[in-house]
């Protein structure tokens, strides 16, 4: 069970104040009548009070507050599901899993930081059509065209530069994928993001770019690295660090965002380039995608879960009506 509103479950720490209330009120009326007359005389009068009967109403008091505090919360358990004829725009990230994307010129690392965008932006956008492409040095559909941004969050968490085995950053074998990954829908509104450092890169990049204007398809590039560099780290099984990448004669390699390839690309394809090592704000995709002219997607499945506080209401009227008849009940059964 999981609940819409869960702040209104803080009165509920409410609760242990109001009986620590009721027994302090108790012992007050215990010392008051103290005073009255003998023992005797003062059970006489607590028996006339009907003990027992007031314990309950108490107790019905509390079912009633705490259930009505449940429905306020709006619980959940158990889903519908429908079919809608839904609207919206294709959206496919291409992400970059080529060895420099592990250099940590940008924190956690380029590849952790970009994957934590996706997640971020496909939860923001969620209801469109949302597609992952993996590239080095070839690519791969890895999460289908989807409207599930569960799904996307958890396929991308076991992501690594280890996803593909031959390393390069071939984005004309990326760009393809991209754009064999949309549906066949041509009405459709198609979106690509590209996430990499761009670095040691394959591929014609104004031809790359002819072919998505001619496709009417939106290109935004988010650049990760910085142009100082980082080291590429190497890591044992436990994630301790072992060692940087070097290359054929041992030295250490550098590795640099290739921030002038990656803006030309974008601005020859009428795009935009955002740069996270100088601080851009990658959110805003989010409301650019959002912004876009939605076309229609098809018939979708959905799931909805099913409010139940219903059925917490219902428990709080029978207690209330239970309270309220304990009098009369009390005489009949007297």
């Amino acid at each position: 069970m999981s609940f819409i509103e869960p702040g209104y479950l803080l009165l509920l720490l409410l609760l242990p104040l109001a009986i620590v209330f009721l027994l302090w009120r108790n012992q007050v009326k215990q010392r008051v009548l103290s005073r009255i007359g003998t023992p005797e005389v003062v059970a006489q009068l607590v028996a006339s009070t009907h003990p027992q009967r007031r314990i309950l109403q108490t107790v019905l008091w509390f079912v009633v507050v705490t259930a009505l505090i449940f429905a306020a919360a709006r619980p959940t358990f158990g889903t519908s599901t429908e079919v809608i004829d839904a609207s919206g725009v294709q959206v496919v990230f291409v992400l970059d899993v080529s060895r420099s994307m592990d250099a940590e010129d940008v924190l956690p690392s380029r590849l952790q930081r970009a994957i934590f965008d996706i997640q971020a932006i496909a939860q923001t956008i969620e209801g469109n059509d949302i597609a992952v492409v993996l590239f080095a040095a070839d690519a791969i559909t890895y999460v289908p065209m989807t409207y599930d941004s569960q799904l996307i969050n958890s396929f991308l968490d076991v992501v690594s530069t280890d996803s593909l085995s031959h390393q390069g950053t071939n984005l004309s074998a990326a760009i393809e994928r991209a754009q064999l990954s949309f549906s066949g829908d041509d009405n459709s509104t198609k979106i690509i993001v590209l996430m990499t450092d761009g670095e040691d890169q394959e591929g014609n990049i104004l031809e790359l770019a002819d072919n998505l204007t001619e496709a009417d398809t939106t290109l935004y590039i988010v650049g990760y690295g910085t142009a100082d560099g980082g080291l590429i780290p190497i890591h044992d099984e436990d994630g301790n660090l072992i060692d940087y990448k070097t290359d054929g004669f041992g030295s250490i390699v550098e590795t640099h965002l290739n921030a002038d390839l990656l803006s030309r690309f974008a601005e020859a394809a009428n795009g935009a380039y955002l740069e996270v090592g100088r601080g851009d704000d990658v959110s805003q995709l989010s409301d650019a995608i959002l912004a876009m002219t939605p076309g229609q997607l098809g018939p979708r499945v959905i799931s909805r879960p099913l409010e139940q506080g219903f059925v917490f209401a219902g428990i709080a009227l029978l207690a209330l009506s239970l309270e309220l008849l304990l009098p009369a009940l009390g005489r009949i059964f007297r």
